[in-house]
């Protein structure tokens, strides 16, 4: 009675995560307006032209924007409905964050905060910016280290790997029946490193 009562608690905790079907973008092209400092010139626009090539059709077209530099706090708090901004803070607590905003099922706006502080190298700073648009575009949650090799979101990698790319799939095209734990089984596909 004890398990079964541990069991079904165990299950009401992790009921959410497990059974909400994934938050995605609804349109079919999203803009992307960066408003980051020059530091980050040319890393943002990259890593959308690699995530166009990664996402799956049914995912929405990534249209970059250049927009005038503003830090994160001068922009307007109302929302950028069907817009992943992109900005960057002189300092914080963190290297980056994303703030994705939804109603439940559909992404109406994601906000990427870049620490322009925390930018140590362009190779960190790519994974940073990998890292934080998988959160944008697929509404991924944080497990750090779990894919090393596999992934930028998940793990080190520059540019999106196979994993990243199976994810998306499978949030976008629900019918196509990726599973993720196939990932990790050697000889399933090849990461795409620079």
């Amino acid at each position: 009675m004890v398990h079964a009562l541990l069991l079904a608690l165990v299950v009401l905790l992790l009921a959410p995560d497990a059974l909400a079907a994934p938050v995605v973008w609804a349109e079919t092209s999203v803009r992307v307006l960066d408003y980051t400092t020059p530091r980050w010139d040319g890393l943002v626009e990259g890593m959308i032209d690699e995530f166009n090539g990664m996402l799956p059709e049914a995912a929405p077209r990534l249209v970059y924007h250049r927009m005038p530099q503003h830090a994160c706090q001068d922009l307007k708090p109302s929302p950028f409905v069907g817009a992943i901004v992109v900005c960057s803070v002189a300092t914080a607590p963190f290297e980056a964050m994303t703030g994705v905003l939804h109603d439940g099922t559909t992404i109406v706006e994601t906000r990427v905060m870049l620490n322009d502080r925390m930018f140590l190298n362009t190779r960190d700073a790519s994974n940073t910016v990998c890292h934080e648009l998988m959160h944008a575009v697929t509404g991924i949650k944080d497990r750090y280290h779990r894919r090393p090799r596999t992934s930028c979101v998940w793990g080190s990698l520059l540019t999106p790997g196979r994993f990243d790319a199976a994810y998306a799939r499978r949030v976008y095209e629900p019918r196509d029946q990726v599973r993720i734990s196939e990932l990790s089984r050697p000889g399933t596909g090849r990461d795409r490193r620079t």
